[in-house]
């Protein structure tokens, strides 16, 4: 079991550094570019904008913001500080949630943000379907990846967390250039967001049971 009142405080507090976070201003930066090559080359074909992308687009904007930000667990590894945490009384279940959910909360907001500004640009009124998928769907997914994402550099060695962060920044482009590429047409459906949904609460439920298993002394030694 954890400690809900715990939990709301550190993630109080995680959000707080976060907002502080050096990253986020860098990811921000890095969405308005996004932002603004985007809706550039597709000012000519709004429809296909529409149509193709914005059911990846706010994906891709949270994962890109939740990446950065989760550079913040790498750096506290690196200077001490997640070593001192796990000495404390603090289970590391409770640690994992409180940065997975402030890291989240933000990526999701920001992805939820920038894609109401690409539709509003555009001209395009959502349906209810869209509404769902944005506001609920979204954030869902985003949760369930940073959560997994936090507990992979919790494992990982420096070295290993650098392979990785190359790994999924050259996935998430390699797989934008691919619908680009093969010129796909997609619409938002309730199976959609269903498959969608279903795969983030599975995937958080068990990243959220791995947790417990996890071995706090070979996670220690990869701070060295």
């Amino acid at each position: 079991m954890v400690n809900i009142s715990l939990i709301s405080t550190l993630v109080k507090k995680e959000f707080i550094e976060v907002i502080r976070d050096k990253s986020l201003g860098a990811s921000l930066f890095s969405i308005l570019l996004f932002m603004g090559i985007f809706l550039f080359t597709t000012r000519e074909r709004p429809s296909y904008l529409m149509n193709t992308f914005i059911p990846y687009i706010s994906l891709i904007i949270g994962l890109i913001v939740g990446f950065s930000l989760s550079n913040s667990i790498v750096r506290e590894k690196r200077e001490g500080v997640i070593e001192t945490i796990l000495c404390s009384p603090m289970k590391l279940k409770e640690l994992w949630l409180g940065k997975t959910l402030s890291i989240s909360i933000m990526s999701a907001v920001i992805a939820v943000l920038s894609t109401c500004i690409i539709l509003m640009l555009n001209n395009y009124e959502p349906d209810l379907t869209m509404i769902f998928y944005i506001l609920f769907t979204v954030p869902f997914f985003i949760l369930a990846c940073i959560g997994l994402l936090s507990l992979i550099y919790f494992y990982l060695g420096m070295r290993q967390i650098q392979i990785a962060n190359y790994i999924l920044f050259i996935s998430i482009f390699l797989i934008l250039f691919t619908i680009l590429k093969i010129n796909i047409t997609t619409e938002i459906t309730w199976r959609t967001i269903n498959i969608i949904t279903s795969f983030s609460v599975t995937t958080f439920i068990i990243t959220f049971y791995i947790i417990d298993y996890a071995d706090i002394e070979k996670i220690i030694l990869t701070l060295e």
